[in-house]
C-alpha cells in the first residue's frame, strides 16, 4: 500500500469529489440522519469556484485519484471548513487530519488566526475527532456574525441546531507549543518493517524499568516483525511529515497487540493518533494486555475508555511479569432526528 498525499483539487477531480461526498454521507443513516445522507453534494459550478479561489485540496491515492477532499471559506477573518469528506474505504488512516492540516497551513499563509467549522456534536467521528485535532466547542455568545449566519443557514436547510456545534482551533500556537506532531497513520509496507522494528526496540528500551527488558535481541526482533507481525497480523505505522516512522501498532483480530511511540516523540499525541485509528478499524471493541508495572500505559488506556478485566501473574508472557488485560467497547451515542 502506498500512502496518500494532499494536493490542490483539479477541475477533472470534481465529479469524483461529488461521489466521495455521497459515499461518505451514507454513514449518517446509522444515526437516523437520512436527510443528511440524501442531501445533494455541492454542484460542479460551486466546486469550480473553490478550485478557482485556491480553497480546495484533495487527498489522492497511489494512482492520483482523489479519495478525500476539503473546502475552505473565509468567515469572520478565520478559515472556515465548509466540507471535509473521505471515501469510506480510506477512512481511519489520518486523511481527514492531513486535509485539516493543509487547510491550517493555507490559513496561516493568509494571515488568518483560526480554523472554524460546524458539525454534529453527537456523532463519534465528528466532534470527538475535531477535539482531538485541537478544536473546541464555541458557546453561543462566542459566535461572530459570520459564523452565526452559517448556523442560521444550516437551520434553514433543515439541520436541527440542537444537534450542531460550532468549533474553533486557534492557529497562534506553534507545532512545538501545541504539543501535537502531525502524522499520517497508514498500513505498513514491507520497506517500513525494519524501521518499525527499530522504533519498537528503542521504545521498549526507553520504558525500562517500568516494563521488563526484552528477552530477544535486535536481530530476533526484526525477524519476528518480518515473519510474523507484518506477514500474519496488521502492522500500522505513524509517519511524520518527512515520512519517518515514529510510532507503530499491531492489530490481531480484536487485540491491540502492540502500540509503541519513538521515545523522541512521546507526549506529542502520536499514541492517541494510533489508538484513534485502531478504534475506527475495530468499531465493535478492542482488548489488549499491558504490564501491571507500566503505570503510564495503564493511565493512557484508562483515560481513553479501556477498563481492566483480568489480572495475571505473568506466567503466560515471555517476560514472566504480572500483566493486566484491558477492554474497550464503543460508547453508544443517541440517534439524531429522522
Amino acid at each position: 500500500m502506498v500512502s496518500e498525499r494532499v494536493r490542490a483539487v483539479r477541475l477533472d477531480d470534481l465529479p469524483v469529489l461529488r461521489e466521495i461526498e455521497r459515499a461518505a454521507g451514507e454513514r449518517y443513516r446509522e444515526f437516523g440522519l437520512n436527510r443528511v445522507a440524501d442531501d445533494e453534494p455541492a454542484s460542479i459550478e460551486v466546486l469550480t469556484e473553490y478550485v478557482a479561489g485556491g480553497r480546495a485540496w484533495a487527498a489522492e491515492d497511489a494512482g492520483g485519484a482523489p479519495v478525500g477532499y476539503i473546502l475552505v471559506d473565509a468567515v469572520d477573518g478565520a478559515a472556515h471548513i465548509e466540507q471535509v469528506s473521505v471515501a469510506p474505504e480510506h477512512q481511519g488512516r489520518g486523511l481527514g487530519r492531513a486535509l485539516v492540516e493543509r487547510a491550517a497551513r493555507w490559513a496561516a499563509g493568509q494571515g488568518m488566526g483560526a480554523l472554524t467549522l460546524t458539525t454534529f456534536g453527537h456523532i463519534p467521528w465528528n466532534r470527538p475527532l475535531y477535539e482531538h485535532l485541537g478544536f473546541r466547542v464555541l458557546s453561543d455568545d462566542e459566535l461572530d456574525p459570520g459564523l452565526r449566519s452559517v448556523r442560521d443557514a444550516e437551520a434553514a436547510h433543515g439541520l436541527d441546531p440542537a444537534w450542531r456545534v460550532a468549533m474553533r482551533r486557534d492557529l497562534s500556537q506553534s507545532r512545538r507549543t501545541s504539543g501535537h506532531t502531525p502524522v499520517l497513520v497508514r498500513r505498513a509496507e514491507h520497506q517500513d518493517v525494519e524501521e518499525a522494528a527499530a522504533v519498537y526496540v528503542r521504545s521498549r528500551a526507553a520504558a525500562v524499568p517500568a516494563i521488563p527488558p526484552m528477552v530477544h535481541d535486535d536481530q530476533d526482533t526484526l525477524g519476528w516483525f518480518e515473519g510474523t507481525v507484518f506477514s500474519e497480523h496488521e502492522l500500522w505505522i505513524a509517519a511524520d511529515d518527512s515520512g519517518a516512522v515514529i510510532g507503530l501498532m499491531v492489530l490481531d483480530g480484536d487485540f491491540l497487540d502492540q502500540l509503541y511511540v519513538d521515545p523522541r516523540h512521546t507526549g506529542a499525541g502520536v499514541g492517541l493518533d494510533l489508538l484513534t485509528v485502531a478504534k475506527t478499524l475495530r468499531p465493535g471493541g478492542l482488548q489488549l494486555w499491558t504490564f501491571q508495572s507500566n503505570q503510564g500505559a495503564r493511565r493512557f488506556y484508562e483515560r481513553h475508555g479501556f477498563v481492566p478485566v483480568e489480572w495475571t501473574d505473568g506466567l503466560r508472557n515471555e517476560e514472566r511479569a504480572p500483566d493486566v488485560r484491558y477492554m474497550w467497547r464503543p460508547t453508544q451515542y443517541p440517534s439524531g432526528p429522522g
